[in-house]
This record gives C-alpha cells, sequence and structure tokens, in this order.
C-alpha cells in the first residue's frame, strides 16, 4: 500500500511539474488510493450540485457535533469513484475496540445527509441509498453480535453463515422463535429512528452553519478539515489557493557552425516532431470510500438511479 502510494505521488508531481514530491502530492495520492480518482468530466446540474452540496454539509455539521465521531478532514462535492460527493472522517489512529457511542454517533452521522434533503431541499433522493445500507447493518450488528441492545440483552443472536459441506445439512435449523425475531428488528427500527431524529435536531440548531457550508461548496467545490472548523465557529474562510498552470520552459537554442556554402541562419534539417505529451486516462474505477470501515470513515451519496429511470 505504501509503494503504491509513493508512486502515485510520483507521477501526479509529474503531471505538475514539481521539481520534487511535495506533501500536497502525497494528500492527494491518498484521496486517489483510498476514495478512488475525481471524475471531473462527469457533467452535473447545478441541482445535483446543490443537492450533493447540503447532503454533504449534513453529514459535516453533525460529525463535528458528536462527540465521538471522528473528525471531518475533508468535505467534496467532486464525483468520486461511484460517490458524487463525501465527507472524508478517517480514524486519528488505529482502532481495536469500539464503544456503544461510537457506534450510535457513526449512524447518527450517515444519517445527517438523509436529514439535510429533508430540512433543506424538502425532498428525499436516492442518493442516501450506501447511507441507509450501512447505518442498517450497523445497527443490527449492535444487537445481534455484541449485545448493545437493553431489550435482548447480552446474546449473540445470529449464526455465522457457514459454506455448506460435505456432511453438513443443507437446511439449517432456524435458531431463534418469530418473536425474537420481530423484536431483533424492532430494537434495529428504534436505534436507526432516534439517530435520524437526533440528526435532525442537530441540524436544526445549526442551521446557519449548513446554508453557509453549502455555499462554500458550490463556490470552491472542496473544504478541508481546517475549513469546515472555521465554519463551525463562525468565522470566515482564507482565500482560496489557486495553484497556476505548470509553464513549460523553452529549450535553449544552440549554436552550429556553418559552412561556407551554407546560407546565412540555415541549420541542420529537423529530424523530427516533438509530440506532446498526454496524461494517460485516470478515469478507471478503484477501490472506493464505499468500502469503509463499519465506524469512521467517508460518507457519500452513491450515484445509483432509482426504480424506473432518472437521475439520482
Amino acid at each position: 500500500d505504501l509503494e503504491n502510494l509513493v508512486n502515485e505521488a510520483a507521477l501526479l508531481a509529474a503531471r505538475k511539474d514539481h521539481n520534487t514530491v511535495i506533501m500536497e502530492d502525497f494528500e492527494e495520492a491518498k484521496e486517489k488510493v483510498m476514495l478512488g480518482p475525481e471524475r471531473r468530466s462527469l457533467v452535473l446540474s447545478e441541482a445535483d450540485k446543490r443537492l450533493t452540496a447540503y447532503h454533504e454539509s449534513g453529514h459535516a455539521v453533525v460529525a463535528c457535533n458528536c462527540e465521538f465521531a471522528d473528525p471531518v478532514h475533508k468535505v467534496t462535492i467532486i464525483p468520486r469513484g461511484q460517490a458524487l460527493g463525501l465527507t472524508f472522517t478517517p480514524p486519528q489512529r488505529d482502532e481495536y475496540h469500539h464503544s456503544k457511542e461510537k457506534y450510535l454517533d457513526s449512524i447518527c452521522m450517515a444519517l445527517g445527509g438523509r436529514a439535510a434533503e429533508e430540512l433543506f431541499i424538502g425532498q428525499i433522493h436516492s442518493g442516501a441509498y450506501s447511507d441507509l445500507k450501512k447505518v442498517t447493518q450497523t445497527a443490527r450488528f449492535m444487537v445481534t453480535q455484541v449485545g448493545m441492545s437493553e431489550s435482548l440483552g447480552p446474546i449473540a443472536y445470529e449464526e455465522s453463515h457457514e459454506q455448506v459441506f460435505l456432511g453438513r445439512d443443507y437446511s439449517r435449523r432456524q435458531a431463534h422463535s418469530e418473536q425474537t425475531l420481530r423484536t431483533i428488528d424492532s430494537e434495529v427500527e428504534r436505534i436507526v429512528d432516534e439517530q435520524l431524529r437526533r440528526a435532525r435536531s442537530i441540524l436544526e440548531q445549526h442551521r446557519d452553519e449548513v446554508e453557509t457550508m453549502a455555499a462554500a461548496l458550490l463556490e470552491r467545490e472542496t473544504l478541508d478539515g481546517e475549513e469546515v472548523a472555521l465554519i463551525m465557529k463562525g468565522e470566515p474562510l482564507p482565500d482560496p489557493k489557486i495553484e497556476p498552470e505548470p509553464i513549460s520552459k523553452p529549450e535553449p537554442e544552440t549554436a552550429t557552425d556553418e559552412g561556407p556554402d551554407d546560407p546565412v541562419g540555415s541549420g541542420p534539417e529537423p529530424v523530427g516532431t516533438a509530440q506532446p505529451d498526454t496524461a494517460p486516462d485516470i478515469a478507471a474505477d478503484t477501490a472506493t470510500a464505499t468500502d469503509a470501515p463499519e465506524t469512521g470513515g467517508d460518507e457519500d451519496r452513491e450515484e445509483r438511479d432509482p426504480p424506473g429511470g432518472g437521475a439520482s
């Protein structure tokens, strides 16, 4: 992984005509490897951009107000991989144990995009598909695997999915009663519903921050963690950094000895025509942030067509 990161950073530095590989190249390479390549060629309407901006702002504002959520590293509405936008919240260190509060905050943050659509757009869309899938899996894991439900207690209710092998029955006996299964479903629904109401409450209390962040995303397309922190504090953002385009240096002219029969100013005939360098196509899909850990990570909006067609 580290080798791929360094190689990608070197390629990015060469494309930008940098003399050395700088930290910005490593940062961009890390995001490309972890989240997928940017798809700037994907043309989005202004309505789609506005919807994505509010969706990602909802994720970021909720994350900033959840005590056990990982800090926001970057928010962007530039499509990456299969996502139209994402809020990147990587953990600050390796984590091997997760508390119940950590899981609940991750569910609340994941539902921040859906809550923002309801409050600021007035409609819900299919872009929250991956968020809903993730929170359902996390809530069911809490209830059935790690005993984080007060109603069901510290019992593992679901068996591991084992492969059918020689000597093993094809039909497995149901391990739990219908009443227990209904209770599990009720607990999952309760956890998700409580965190959705919590996300709505946070966004209602920070409407100004959501509006400011969405406007900044529409203007700049990407906000880093420091800019997100400034918005949450109510402070103005610094002017965006504009990186100048690399300027190709002209090749120095070389003097040639002219014979007595050569006309003035004539030189050797050109051997060939220089071909301009072309950047390789980097729009191919790679591993994206949709395969994030269960807690903390990027919350993205999948590009998903609803039944019957139509843009998401």
